[in-house]
């Protein structure tokens, strides 16, 4: 709409009072502001977008490393599980053998004194 009344007092070639520049002036000072801030806002909108990508891409990454770590942990806890059934086999085995050797030891006793008998 400037350029509209622009064109027309140029063809009325009407000298503008010192009043009507100062106003004329000031609304587009005042649509400059405005025009000013919106871009503002568009640019932290676009930095604050900007930085939640970053952040996401952290949480990401740490998400996968924790990912990773509580697999490796789930993994040597099961491999602890293992060396606890190993070890608990292990002394089931000793136990076992201590068994063997008392009934074998007693087995042995028998034999000698059936043999003695007969």
């Amino acid at each position: 709409m400037d350029k509209y009344i622009d064109n027309i007092v140029i063809k009325l070639k009407r000298e503008y009072s010192k009043d009507e520049l100062v106003s004329h002036l000031s609304k587009e000072l005042k649509k400059s502001e405005i025009e000013k801030g919106k871009l503002q806002s568009y640019v932290s909108e676009l930095l604050h977008e900007k930085e939640n990508d970053v952040y996401r891409l952290k949480l990401y990454d740490l998400t996968k490393k924790y990912e990773l770590l509580q697999k490796k942990i789930n993994d040597m806890n099961i491999d602890l599980r293992k060396n606890e059934i190993i070890e608990s086999q292990k002394k089931e085995i000793s136990l076992l053998k201590s068994e063997v050797k008392r009934i074998r030891k007693n087995n042995n006793k028998l034999v000698y004194e059936n043999n003695r008998r007969n």
